[in-house]
Order: C-alpha cells, then sequence, then structure tokens
C-alpha cells in the first residue's frame, strides 16, 4: 500500500512540475512576443 501511495505522489509531482513548465513557457513565450510588438510598434512610430 505504501509503495501505491507514493507511486500516485509522484505521479502528482510529475503533473504539478510539468503545469508549471507550461505556464512558465507560455509567460516567457508572452513576454518575448510582447516586447517584439512594442518593438516593431517603436519603430513604425519613429518612421513617421
Amino acid at each position: 500500500m505504501e509503495l501505491r501511495a507514493e507511486a500516485e505522489d509522484d505521479e502528482a509531482a510529475a503533473s504539478l512540475i510539468s503545469l508549471n513548465s507550461s505556464l512558465i513557457l507560455a509567460s516567457i513565450i508572452t513576454v518575448y512576443f510582447h516586447q517584439d510588438f512594442l518593438l516593431i510598434e517603436c519603430q513604425t512610430n519613429g518612421k513617421t
């Protein structure tokens, strides 16, 4: 029984870690594209 409980804990931890990784990746992508967008907007405003 103890081994089974540990295995379930490991699965929960693994899913939590993958969820955190996905959130971190999404945040990085959002920030990166947001900066890119702002840079393009600044260049466009600078030209006119």
